[in-house]
């Protein structure tokens, strides 16, 4: 019986450890009520331990006689042991709850770079719709359209399009001056943008900011169906920046432009080239070359 008692005493020493042991899940719900469970066994086996040890003898000059064991009180014990086995049961399933979440946390985290990571690549489908853009047309003038409405009026010579004044980089810092080209850009007044970009790309060829200037650069003509020179710019970047995150969207957009000029092998050959070089690229970005790629039929 002294046996049973000291293993009831040990489980409440076990018991009373464990809430010592989990401060840092006191927070949670769950862990809060199992804590009060526990110290609620805890004085169930206090008072048990004294109903055992009632009956013993408390004079010192004779060793105390074991009382004799109850059947209810040995059931009781048992009791205790059996829930007190099942809260640490439950202790250990909210341990191993928590370590899911942190695992999920932890996940969620790793999404997260390599999300930031893959932002231009995304934004590429916007850069695409925004490129292919046409310029807007020119509105016609009052006196052109009132020379066109006579019957008879002798055909006027087209209008020369109206200087565009040239702009010059203002002073200021490298992001003020990228800033000022890319504003102009955004404004599709491709002309002063592409004036504002080449002097960035030619004033700051070291810089981080070099590699978006010139692919802005090739952007410029490309939004002008000018696909020569944008075939040409984006060519140029690949070639000065090729470890940059611009380097695959420059191999696309280059291929883009030469099949656009009808030069389907050498289109082929940039697409075959971005998929060699640049296997990691975001999944979308390689979805649109294997587009592309099919689209003209290379091999």
């Amino acid at each position: 019986m002294r046996a049973a008692m000291r293993r009831g005493g040990m489980a409440g020493i076990i018991a009373l450890c464990v809430v010592v042991g989990v401060p840092a899940a006191a927070q949670d719900s769950d862990a809060r009520a199992l804590q009060d469970r526990l110290q609620r066994l805890d004085r169930e086996l206090s008072g048990l331990q004294q109903q055992v040890y009632r009956g013993r003898s408390t004079t010192p000059s004779a060793p105390p006689a074991p009382a004799p064991a109850a059947p209810a009180t040995l059931a009781a014990a048992a009791t205790l042991q059996t829930r007190i086995a099942q809260i640490e049961g439950e202790l250990r399933s909210t341990n191993g709850q928590l370590e899911e979440i942190n695992f999920a946390v932890g996940d969620l985290r790793q999404r997260l770079d390599r999300l930031v990571t893959d932002l231009d690549f995304r934004l590429s489908a916007l850069e695409k719709t925004f490129a292919q853009r046409p310029p807007p047309a020119a509105a016609a003038t009052p006196a052109a359209a009132a020379g066109a409405a006579k019957p008879g009026a002798a055909a006027q010579p087209p209008a020369k399009p109206a200087a565009v004044p040239a702009v010059k980089l203002p002073k200021g810092t490298t992001r003020e001056q990228y800033d000022f080209a890319f504003d102009l850009l955004k404004r599709t007044e491709y002309v002063q943008a592409e004036q504002a970009l080449k002097q960035f790309v030619a004033a700051h060829p070291k810089d981080p900011l070099a590699s978006n200037a010139q692919y802005w650069l090739g952007e410029t003509f490309f939004a002008r169906n000018n696909f020569g020179d944008a075939a040409a710019q984006y060519l140029i970047g690949y070639q000065k920046y090729p470890q940059s995150p611009r380097a695959p969207e420059y191999l696309y957009k280059l291929g883009l432009s030469l099949a656009k000029l009808g030069k389907t092998p050498e289109a082929c050959a940039a697409f075959a080239r971005f998929q060699k070089e640049y296997p990691n690229a975001a999944g979308a970005f390689r979805g649109r070359v294997a587009d592309e790629r099919q689209k003209l039929k290379c091999s």
